[in-house]
Protein backbone atom coordinates (compact mmCIF):
# COMPACT_ATOMS: atom_id res chain seq x y z
CA UNK A 1 0.00 0.00 0.00
CA UNK A 2 1.16 3.52 -0.62
CA UNK A 3 2.33 5.44 2.45
CA UNK A 4 -0.42 8.07 2.01
CA UNK A 5 -3.91 8.52 0.58
CA UNK A 6 -5.72 6.18 2.95
CA UNK A 7 -6.70 5.99 6.59
CA UNK A 8 -6.27 2.94 8.80
CA UNK A 9 -8.64 2.78 11.78
CA UNK A 10 -10.53 0.07 13.63
CA UNK A 11 -14.20 0.32 12.49
CA UNK A 12 -15.28 -1.35 15.78
CA UNK A 13 -17.43 -3.92 13.96
CA UNK A 14 -19.94 -5.83 16.07
CA UNK A 15 -21.41 -9.26 15.33
CA UNK A 16 -25.20 -9.25 14.86
CA UNK A 17 -27.65 -12.01 15.73
CA UNK A 18 -27.22 -13.30 12.16
CA UNK A 19 -23.45 -13.67 12.66
CA UNK A 20 -22.59 -10.81 10.26
CA UNK A 21 -20.25 -8.02 11.36
CA UNK A 22 -21.70 -4.53 10.97
CA UNK A 23 -20.88 -0.97 11.95
CA UNK A 24 -22.11 0.09 15.39
CA UNK A 25 -23.21 3.57 16.33
CA UNK A 26 -20.10 5.67 16.96
CA UNK A 27 -17.86 3.77 14.52
CA UNK A 28 -15.12 5.96 13.02
CA UNK A 29 -15.99 4.43 9.60
CA UNK A 30 -19.42 6.13 9.51
CA UNK A 31 -19.43 8.82 6.81
CA UNK A 32 -15.64 8.44 6.50
CA UNK A 33 -15.29 7.65 2.77
CA UNK A 34 -12.97 9.94 0.85
CA UNK A 35 -15.11 10.58 -2.25
CA UNK A 36 -18.77 10.70 -3.23
CA UNK A 37 -19.19 7.35 -5.11
CA UNK A 38 -22.46 8.29 -6.88
CA UNK A 39 -22.87 4.82 -8.44
CA UNK A 40 -22.99 3.16 -5.01
CA UNK A 41 -26.66 3.26 -4.03
CA UNK A 42 -26.95 0.43 -1.49
CA UNK A 43 -24.73 -1.43 0.97
CA UNK A 44 -24.34 -5.15 1.74
CA UNK A 45 -27.78 -5.21 3.41
CA UNK A 46 -29.35 -3.32 0.48
CA UNK A 47 -29.82 -0.33 2.78
CA UNK A 48 -30.01 3.02 1.09
CA UNK A 49 -26.80 4.90 1.65
CA UNK A 50 -26.44 8.30 3.23
CA UNK A 51 -25.36 11.33 1.27
CA UNK A 52 -21.80 10.91 2.59
CA UNK A 53 -20.67 7.30 2.34
CA UNK A 54 -19.07 5.25 5.05
CA UNK A 55 -15.77 3.46 4.61
CA UNK A 56 -16.38 -0.19 3.73
CA UNK A 57 -19.20 -2.42 2.52
CA UNK A 58 -21.65 -1.52 5.28
CA UNK A 59 -23.45 1.77 5.90
CA UNK A 60 -24.58 2.50 9.42
CA UNK A 61 -28.36 2.51 9.65
CA UNK A 62 -31.02 2.20 12.31
CA UNK A 63 -33.55 0.98 9.71
CA UNK A 64 -34.62 -2.68 9.77
CA UNK A 65 -32.56 -5.01 7.60
CA UNK A 66 -34.74 -6.18 4.71
CA UNK A 67 -32.14 -8.16 2.75
CA UNK A 68 -29.17 -10.12 4.01
CA UNK A 69 -26.07 -12.01 2.97
CA UNK A 70 -26.72 -15.64 1.99
CA UNK A 71 -25.41 -18.43 4.19
CA UNK A 72 -24.83 -22.11 3.36
CA UNK A 73 -28.25 -22.87 4.90
CA UNK A 74 -29.92 -20.50 2.37
CA UNK A 75 -28.72 -22.31 -0.78
CA UNK A 76 -28.38 -25.83 -2.13
CA UNK A 77 -30.41 -29.00 -1.66
CA UNK A 78 -30.61 -28.65 2.14
CA UNK A 79 -31.81 -25.02 2.11
CA UNK A 80 -34.70 -23.97 4.33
Amino acid sequence: MPPEGFTKVDPLLTVGSDGVKRLPSGSPAIEAALGSFPSVAVDMDVSLGRRKKGAGADEFSTSPITSWLLTAADVGPGAK
